[in-house]
């Protein structure tokens, strides 16, 4: 499994207002080129907390990686921080393989306030 969150404003830090909406995206992909990404969760301190939109376009990983199965590796999510106590918490994304192999991305900060 190879991937990252794409960083914001260059830096791995998320910050929200408790009420406001979590907006994270990145990119996925599959070791081996002949297996499709079929998902990838977004968690909350190692919880589940959503599912991410797949095969956005990723032309620049693509590219960079020498990979063209990579051209649609891209994914979006979005959740409600309702629920998520205030303070900092671990955000990471598991990406899945159609064939079941998995992995958890580089992990970044979420603060809620």
């Amino acid at each position: 499994m190879v991937g990252y969150l794409d960083q914001v404003d260059g830096k791995t830090v998320i910050s929200v207002a408790g009420g406001g909406d979590v907006r994270m995206a990145g990119w996925a992909g599959c070791a081996d080129a002949s297996q499709a990404l079929s998902k990838v969760e977004v968690l909350v301190d190692n919880g589940p907390k959503t599912t991410a939109a797949l095969s956005l376009p990723r032309h620049d990983v693509a590219v960079s990686l020498g990979r063209p199965d990579f051209e649609n590796s891209g994914w979006a999510a979005s959740f409600p921080a309702t629920g998520v106590k205030i303070g900092s918490h671990r955000l990471a994304a598991r990406a899945t393989c159609a064939n079941g192999v998995s992995g958890v991305l580089p992990a970044f900060t979420l603060i809620v306030h």
